[in-house]
C-alpha cells in the first residue's frame, strides 16, 4: 500500500510542472510568429486585430485572415501563408489602429503612403525598404510601438 502512494504521489509531483507550462492557443501562435523570418498574412492580421482588440479570442489566424482581408485591410484573396513586407504590415496597422493620417494617405489610401504615416510618426525606423519582409519579432515591435504612439496621442 505504501508503495502504491509513493508511486502515486511521485507521478503527481513529476506531472505537476508539465501541466503548468501548458500552452494557450494564443501562446502557440505568438511563438510561431516570434520564429517567422517573413510574417505570414494570417499570422500579420491576427496579431494587429487581438492588439487592437478587434478580433476575439476564439478568432484563429486564418479567420483573422479572412476577416481583414474583407474589412480592406490588404488585397482580396490573399492566401493566408503569403508572406507580408513592411509597407503591407503598415497598412493593417494604419487601418486596425486608425492611426491618423495625412493629405496623400487621404488621396492614395494605400501600403505606400501608410508606410510613410508610420515613419513620420517613428513607429517604423526609416532606414528599412517598403518591400523588405517583416520578422515576427519585428512585427511585434512596430506594433508596441504604434500602440504606444496612439496611448500618448489620444
Amino acid at each position: 500500500m505504501r508503495l502504491l502512494f509513493l508511486a502515486a504521489l511521485g507521478a503527481v509531483l513529476f506531472l505537476t510542472p508539465a501541466l503548468g507550462q501548458a500552452k494557450t492557443g494564443d501562446d502557440e501562435v505568438i511563438d510561431s510568429i516570434l520564429g517567422q523570418n517573413a510574417i505570414s498574412w494570417a499570422n500579420a492580421t491576427w496579431l494587429v486585430g487581438r492588439a487592437s482588440g478587434i478580433f476575439d479570442e476564439a478568432t484563429s489566424p486564418t479567420a483573422a485572415a479572412d476577416k481583414a482581408a474583407k474589412a480592406g485591410w490588404g488585397p482580396p484573396g490573399i492566401p493566408p501563408d503569403a508572406p507580408v513586407d513592411l509597407k503591407s504590415f503598415s497598412l493593417i496597422v494604419v487601418k486596425a489602429l486608425a492611426i491618423p493620417t495625412g493629405l496623400m494617405y487621404g488621396l492614395f489610401p494605400g501600403p505606400r503612403y501608410a508606410l510613410r504615416e508610420l515613419i513620420y510618426r517613428k513607429i517604423v525606423p526609416a532606414t528599412l525598404g517598403p518591400d523588405e519582409a517583416v520578422k515576427g519579432e519585428d512585427a511585434m515591435r512596430y506594433l508596441q510601438a504604434a500602440q504606444d504612439w496612439k496611448e500618448a496621442h489620444t
